[in-house]
């Protein structure tokens, strides 16, 4: 096989793989592209959002006309997070933060607030659909005038500062360590943080594309949006898949700059003249052996020096 092949073989897999990996689609829980039951296209194509990967860029954008989406965090958040949060919401920027049992309460515990999400699991016995764990919330202030559906969702533990919009209801229960308590339970409070307001849902899965239309669940989305949407993408932990395309994503905001492009087409051009080179000496009959056997008397450094000379010509 000749190293032309082999070049190309390399190049064929590389483009193979990159294009197979950046139209697949990526089916993380909570990715607002994927197009399953657990994904956010739905929600992706409502509120037409920017995707945040790091929270520092939020400096970028004016706070009184955005809305922060901050779905399921399972990554921690570092204080170079917490600070750019902060300063989003004290600049007049506004955050809907919905988690049930990720790492929500890191975030709460950095910005000094009370309220924090408990992790138990709510469900009702009465008012559900279609089981006791997607319990139906039919008493509440806030927005919508009839009731949302929760998927596996947990409640809150309001602190000073927080006011209760939506509570389960009176026949909605957790069993916790201290045994079974009854409800009603806070689910989703208003936290003003300087100039801003910060909304705290504790349900996660309360805008997948499986439960975005069940109830008024759509409607509260619409009520919460406030000009621009972001959405945070950046904490949580991505499949491979999701890395790679981050990763193609990276690569091709790096072509992009001119210099970049000059520099891979000079590489280029160097790749095919060496392939020139080799295709050429491999095209040179390969001689002393066979002159060897026929006058063995004769020097093989000698043989060897012009097949050398041969080949560069």
């Amino acid at each position: 096989m000749k190293i032309r092949d082999v070049y190309f073989g390399l190049v064929l897999l590389v483009v193979g793989v990159v294009v197979v990996g950046g139209v697949y689609p990526a089916v993380d829980d909570l990715w607002v592209e994927n197009p399953g039951w657990n994904g956010l296209s739905t929600f992706y194509h409502v509120v037409d959002p920017v995707r945040v990967r790091d929270l520092e860029e939020l400096a970028g954008f004016g706070p009184l006309n955005c809305t922060l989406f901050m779905v399921g965090p399972s990554r921690g958040f570092s204080v170079g997070d917490v600070e750019a949060v902060s300063a989003f919401l004290e600049d007049g920027g506004r955050v809907v933060l919905l988690d049930d049992f990720g790492s929500g309460n890191e975030l709460l515990d950095g910005l000094g607030l009370g309220t924090r999400f408990d992790g138990g699991l709510l469900r009702d016995g009465v008012f559900f659909d279609p089981v006791p764990e997607f319990p139906r919330l039919l008493n509440y202030s806030y927005g919508v005038s009839e009731e949302l559906v929760l998927n596996y969702g947990s409640v809150l533990e309001v602190g000073p500062g927080a006011r209760v919009l939506i509570s389960s209801t009176p026949l909605s229960y957790v069993n916790g360590s201290m045994g079974v308590v009854g409800g009603p339970f806070p689910v989703m409070v208003r936290v003003g943080v300087g100039e801003g307001v910060l909304f705290l849902v504790s349900d996660s899965s309360l805008w997948l594309n499986s439960m975005i239309m069940r109830g008024d669940n759509r409607a509260l989305l619409d009520d919460v949006l406030v000009g621009v949407a972001l959405v945070d993408v950046g904490h949580s932990y991505p499949t491979r898949l999701l890395a790679f395309q981050w990763m193609l994503e990276d690569v091709y905001g790096i072509l992009a700059l001119a210099e970049v492009r000059y520099l891979v087409g000079v590489l280029l051009v160097l790749l095919v003249s060496r392939l020139r080179f080799e295709e050429d000496s491999e095209s040179v009959p390969d001689f002393v052996g066979e002159i060897l056997n026929q006058h063995p008397e004769w020097s093989k450094e000698q043989l060897e020096w012009l097949r050398e000379q041969q080949r560069k010509k």
